[in-house]
């Protein structure tokens, strides 16, 4: 189906996603599991906030390479969550608005002209967030080294906060009937369309 036929069909509704919401949700993550794995961090970020661009680099440049691979899982697993449910899933770089309200360059997984049931959405959603954060506890209930315990506490905090719009999804998927099937269309952008079987039912979450 092409996006006209889409907009044109009252049987398909558009599914869209607060884009101001969901940094905000993000940043307080951030900060709540921030101060809780790493207390005093938020003061730390505001005393060093003048420090000039080289400095920070060398700062966060370890940090930031151990994030960038979890990037990269967190967006394996819902590939693979999407494959093993018999999709054809696909990568892809969208620019999103982030914490600082700027377009950045965001990784994605997405299916495209495909009816996905409601309850494989909510399975390819969920399942870095279960993944990722169930490896990163484990890891801290373990007798590792203090090195090992500091990025088990990064990722964590850092994959809960990216993955809010996930979340924020499941819960909106969990309010709609089980026959809900969704279809992601490239109109230039990704969009995203929903239908439900029985009419009564039928209404935006």
């Amino acid at each position: 189906m092409d996006i006209q036929a889409f907009d044109d069909d009252p049987g398909w509704i558009e599914y869209t996603i607060p884009e101001r919401k969901i940094p905000i949700a993000v940043l307080v993550t951030l900060v709540v599991l921030g101060e809780l794995f790493f207390p005093g961090v938020t003061v730390w970020f505001v005393e060093n906030a003048g420090r000039d661009l080289g400095e920070w680099l060398l700062i966060i440049a370890p940090k930031l390479g151990v994030l960038v691979v979890m990037t990269a899982i967190h967006e394996g697993i819902h590939y693979l969550a999407s494959k093993r449910q018999g999709h054809s899933p696909q990568f892809g770089i969208t620019l999103q608005k982030t914490l600082w309200l700027l377009k950045e360059p965001v990784p994605y997984v997405v299916t495209l002209q495909e009816q996905i049931s409601r309850r494989e959405m909510i399975r390819a959603l969920i399942a870095p967030l279960i993944v990722i954060d169930a490896i990163a506890l484990g890891a801290l209930l373990l007798p590792l080294s203090g090195d090992v315990i500091y990025y088990a506490k990064l990722v964590l905090v850092v994959n809960t906060a990216g993955s809010m719009q996930d979340l924020y999804n499941v819960i909106r998927l969990l309010r709609l009937p089980d026959e809900a099937v969704f279809m992601n269309i490239d109109d230039g952008e990704i969009r995203t369309f929903y239908s439900i079987q029985d009419d009564e039912n039928t209404a935006e979450p």
